[in-house]
């Protein structure tokens, strides 16, 4: 018998004729490349970053679903099913399932359908989990931006919602006071009950900033951490927890200090704090915090400021006078030259409905932070007691001009608002209600005598704040009689009388239409009182 060569030793002629045996090494190298699949480079790195994540996510899970099929291992004599197994089966178990939970759960990009979605976040970059809803508050965003219909502004934008949201989905501590924010007004609007989840993100919120503040020698406090404490001092407003407010308006009060050279080059986060300062001052009763911050004149440059009219120089001598304190006097026409100023740009506005403003136009028109303080200090003057109580005009002109500036003359975000549409007003304006009290211990007819024009404007910018409230019924009243005695007969012989002290066509916005009707009804009953068949147009 023939002996067959080794395969190297073979002609190739021999080798390609010759079929393999089983069992050679020819076979081996057949039955390798039959079973060896080679795949090419295909040039691309190794992933990296979220995508990686991702992947191994989806790896996780599929193992997870993987194990929880039963098992198809034989159980042999050689693996007994003894104590110290199952010991260590139940072991390895509970370890699986901890680090199960422990690990990150992601999912596919999907779009969602619907507001209990869980799928809002899915690549898991919000700075959050999903305890406390988030995901459906997230959904509801939009409850604390959109525009309160008792609060009517021209000035209304969508930058400041944009610098906003930005804000708010890459900082935790602005983020989880937005939701708490959200939580907030979902209950007040619907009746539902979310205190749970509003103190849920409060609770979040104060931790991280509280971490941030206690680790500030190694980090700095960021502007950001400044905004979502002017947040929390504000939901510390809206509940009137004078112990919660407190704690946040110091905290803010110091951070301001140490970053007003940040927030003095981010207008945003600047009149986000400065308005927390002015609302906080109203509430309390106390001076505001943060004056010195307003250097700059965005309201109002004094050179075109109108020449004082003859009316202006006759309420000058007429406060000096019948009050004798000259200073207040003077101020008190300079802020009412600088309101006619200020509503002539606002009545523009709203004539031509132009929503293309600047940056710096914006601020210019709506952001009349000096005139706001200078109205605030004159509304919480100290003035001498007298018998006849004429000092207490600089107070009452005061509260009808922060009235103005609040409900026409600023776009501050609308959760500033909270509780204006089902709450009571004076939770938001609590300082403003003493204008009905000081109107109730003068002598209403000898003021309007002396301050025709300016009494009209104070008593029915009363009414224009109280929208729903029981004070309302009152401030109409009051108006009635007034424009009854004057001879107006109308809103458009009210306009034309109070069109050289302080009027603007915004005050009969739609908004109002249920003070105004009240108006007319109580005119009408007045005037048959009196005899006289007319009624109100």
């Amino acid at each position: 018998m023939k002996k067959s060569l080794p395969t190297h030793l073979r002609s190739p002629e021999e080798a390609a004729s010759r079929p393999p045996q089983p069992g050679s090494r020819d076979n081996e190298e057949s039955e390798s490349e039959s079973t060896l699949q080679f795949i090419t480079e295909t040039g691309t790195s190794r992933h990296k970053g979220q995508v990686l994540r991702i992947i191994r996510g989806q790896a996780r899970q599929y193992r997870r679903r993987n194990q929880n099929l039963p098992s198809k291992r034989m159980i042999g004599a050689h693996h007994p099913n003894t104590k110290s197994n199952k010991i260590k089966q139940n072991s390895t178990l509970d370890t699986r399932r901890l680090l199960a939970n422990l690990a990150i759960k992601y999912v596919n990009p999907e779009p969602s359908g619907g507001p209990a979605s869980s799928r809002v976040d899915p690549f898991n970059v919000l700075p959050l989990d999903g305890r406390g809803v988030s995901q459906s508050l997230i959904f509801q965003y939009h409850t604390a931006l959109v525009i309160t219909e008792h609060v009517f502004s021209p000035f209304r934008s969508n930058f400041q919602k944009a610098r906003f949201l930005n804000l708010a989905i890459s900082d935790s501590a602005v983020l989880h006071t937005f939701l708490a924010t959200v939580a907030n007004m979902l209950g007040t609007m619907s009746g539902r009950d979310s205190r749970l989840d509003m103190h849920y993100h409060l609770g979040q919120a104060i931790t991280i900033v509280n971490k941030r503040i206690s680790n500030c020698d190694y980090k700095a406090v960021t502007k950001e951490t400044v905004m979502a404490i002017a947040w929390l001092t504000n939901m510390g407003r809206w509940s009137m927890d004078m112990t919660s407010l407190t704690i946040h308006y110091d905290g803010l009060e110091v951070l301001v200090k140490s970053k007003i050279q940040e927030l003095v080059g981010d207008p945003f986060i600047l009149n986000l704090t400065l308005w927390t300062d002015i609302f906080c001052a109203i509430a309390t009763g106390y001076e505001p915090r943060f004056r010195y911050l307003v250097q700059v004149p965005l309201d109002i440059d004094h050179k075109d400021l109108e020449p004082l009219s003859l009316l202006g120089v006759r309420y000058k001598i007429k406060l000096s006078n019948l009050t004798g304190l000259q200073d207040l006097s003077n101020e008190t026409v300079e802020i009412w030259r600088m309101l006619r100023q200020l509503i002539a740009k606002e009545q523009r506005t709203a004539e031509s409905q132009t929503t293309n403003f600047t940056e710096a136009e914006h601020n210019c028109i709506q952001c009349p932070d000096r005139l706001v303080y200078r109205v605030l200090a004159l509304s919480q003057c100290r003035v001498p007691d007298s018998p006849n109580h004429n000092a207490v005009i600089f107070m009452l002109f005061g509260y009808a001009a922060l009235s103005h500036v609040i409900l026409f003359s600023r776009n501050v975000p609308p959760w500033f608002y909270l509780q204006v549409d089902t709450g009571p007003r004076e939770r938001i304006l609590q300082k403003l209600k003493r204008m009905g009290i000081v109107i109730e211990t003068i002598d209403l007819r000898a003021f309007q005598i002396a301050y025709p024009e300016m009494m009209l404007w104070i008593i029915m910018m009363g009414g224009l704040t109280t929208i729903g409230m029981e004070a309302q019924g009152r401030y109409a009243s009051l108006l009635a009689e007034a424009c009854y005695a004057a001879g107006i007969t109308g809103t458009a012989e009210l306009a034309i009388s109070l069109s050289d002290f302080l009027w603007t066509d915004l005050y009969l916005d739609t908004t109002y239409k249920r003070f105004w009707d009240a108006v007319g009804v109580l005119w009408d009953a007045v005037a048959a009182a009196h005899g006289l068949a007319r009624s109100w147009k």
